[in-house]
């Protein structure tokens, strides 16, 4: 396979921190299946209290993701990440002896928080470094990391839990210390990129005469650009459908339509799998198609999955084995096209010094549907699936008109991914980065 097929973005200078991202997402895939077991296990509480207070922690850490953008554009990405990597390892150490509800909430909330202020700083690096046209390769880079390593570390997870129930306490502080070593390598690159500020100062400089204004003011400036606001309007109602396998998978089929319990698992698999290994050449394929166009084909695959979720319980069981692993090879196809995208999107939409406000004011897109969907669909899933099937096809419906009215009201750059060449920063930000 040929590099231009790989759709491999230029990483050179870049590789520390692209060795932190995968450390971090280590960890993470660590974590994740760890957690709610681990609190089970050492405490008294039963799983629906455990599941409260993650879920109070979880909704504590959501109201500062839009807070986090204004410090990200003043001081840069690099420190914010390094921070957040050090509050993850502090809260990964205090899940050790959380054995109160008031203890689990309040790490749970650290947790999030490490979450919110690493998806701040995180998209705002990668549209500082990416060159013109290779803005959606670098987050289909990215992407292609971190599944494949979150599911290295889930399964390094599962395995230690399998062969000791009781394991719990040494994953918990590989966990903190993959935080620690990732901060580290964040910080080498801070040290490896710096170079004088006036670069950096320079081009803001020209932005703001050429834009009459200074970069990040005012404040409000995000809200009052139709465009984007009505794509993050889009983009939430269409991030629903990445919690289809993770909750109505679960939710709807093996407990109403009975199927297997190890569908969870390997649809879980194979999700990583197969972003690991198709993310980059679908995403070079998909090159020339705008933006907004490949949310409304994500939106459409979302909603033939629901479709054949929603089949699969009305058929033999076989039948409906062979239906939900369609349906989630439906949904990791809407994820493989308009993944990398919608990121990409954010980042050209952004004027000069502002990407931190606009980044974290996307964030709350997905985070909203993670937060909505659990009950939501929980209730649908005990309504039936016809009531399943018309509110997530509304939504997908509501997302793909939004995302094409959208295209109407955006700049050029953030519709069509190869508007520039790749020789070509987009914007101020990448001096921005390396000045550090």
């Amino acid at each position: 396979m040929s590099r231009s097929w790989q759709a491999l973005p230029d990483t050179r200078g870049h590789r520390l921190i692209l060795l932190a991202a995968a450390v971090d997402a280590f960890g993470i895939g660590v974590f994740y299946p760890l957690s709610f077991l681990y609190l089970l296990q050492h405490t008294a509480l039963t799983s629906a209290s455990v599941g409260l207070a993650l879920s109070l922690g979880t909704m504590l850490a959501l109201p500062f993701g839009p807070l986090l953008g204004g410090p990200v554009d003043r001081f840069g990405p690099i420190r914010p990440l390094a921070l957040s990597n050090l509050i993850a390892a502090t809260g990964y150490v205090l899940f050790l002896s959380a054995h109160s509800f008031p203890l689990i909430v309040g790490t749970g909330f650290l947790v999030m928080l490490a979450d919110r202020l690493y998806w701040a700083s995180w998209p705002v690096y990668v549209a500082g470094v990416a060159r013109g046209s290779e803005l959606d390769d670098w987050y289909a880079l990215v992407s292609v990391l971190k599944n494949g390593v979150v599911g290295l570390g889930a399964l390094v997870s599962s395995v230690a839990l399998a062969i000791s129930a009781r394991s719990g306490e040494a994953l918990l502080l590989i966990d903190a210390a993959t935080s620690v070593v990732a901060a580290a390598l964040v910080m080498s690159q801070h040290r490896v990129a710096r170079s004088p500020a006036g670069p950096a100062r320079a081009a803001a400089a020209r932005a703001a005469a050429a834009g009459g204004q200074l970069p990040g003011s005012p404040r409000g400036r995000v809200l009052r650009d139709r465009g984007f606001v009505l794509f993050c309007l889009a983009f939430t109602a269409i991030s629903f459908g990445w919690t289809l396998p993770t909750i109505v998978l679960p939710a709807f089929l093996v407990q109403a339509a009975g199927l297997p319990h190890w569908l969870l698992s390997t649809s879980f698999g194979a999700n990583c799998v197969l972003v690991f290994t198709c993310q980059s050449a679908i995403t070079r394929a998909l090159s020339g198609v705008r933006r907004t166009r490949l949310m409304v084909v994500g939106a459409g695959l979302f909603a033939v999955s629901v479709t054949l979720l929603v089949a699969a319980a009305q058929v033999s069981r076989t039948g409906g084995i062979v239906l939900a692993s369609a349906s989630v090879l439906s949904v990791t196809a809407a994820e493989l096209v308009c993944g990398p995208a919608v990121n990409a999107v954010v980042a050209a939409s952004a004027p000069p010094g502002s990407i931190g406000r606009y980044n974290a004011l996307f964030q709350l897109t997905w985070t909203t549907s993670t937060a909505v969907a659990p009950a939501l669909f929980g209730a649908l899933c005990l309504a039936g699936g016809p009531a399943l099937w018309a509110v997530v096809a509304a939504l997908m419906l509501l997302g793909a008109a939004a995302a094409l009215r959208s295209e109407r009201l955006l700049s050029p750059a953030a519709v069509v991914g190869r508007a520039q060449p790749a020789n070509q920063p987009l914007s101020d930000t990448a001096a921005l980065t390396q000045s550090q």
